[in-house]
């Protein structure tokens, strides 16, 4: 009796994402300063490449660089912008 293998087992790892996240301030008569979180809902995490305080200007727009790792169950990111 002799058996034959199937074809190698792959795991898929190594799962990375990454992007832009752009805030506006349509307002005309003052800077805000914003706080900003990036997240998955599960089985990973992100982080923001520049570095805080965000500033965004009056009549204008900040663009942040985010980038997240996973081990591939995520299905949703998130970015939460908060003020005073």
């Amino acid at each position: 009796m002799f058996y034959i293998r199937g074809p190698n087992v792959y795991t898929d790892s190594g799962y990375a994402l990454g992007g832009t996240i752009t805030i506006t301030n349509p307002n005309d008569w003052e800077d805000i300063v914003v706080s900003v979180t990036d997240t998955l809902d599960q089985g990973g995490s992100c982080s923001i490449t520049e570095s805080t305080p965000y500033s965004v200007p009056m009549s204008g727009s900040l663009v942040l660089h985010y980038t997240c790792t996973s081990d591939g169950s995520t299905t949703k990111n998130t970015t939460t912008v908060t003020w005073d």
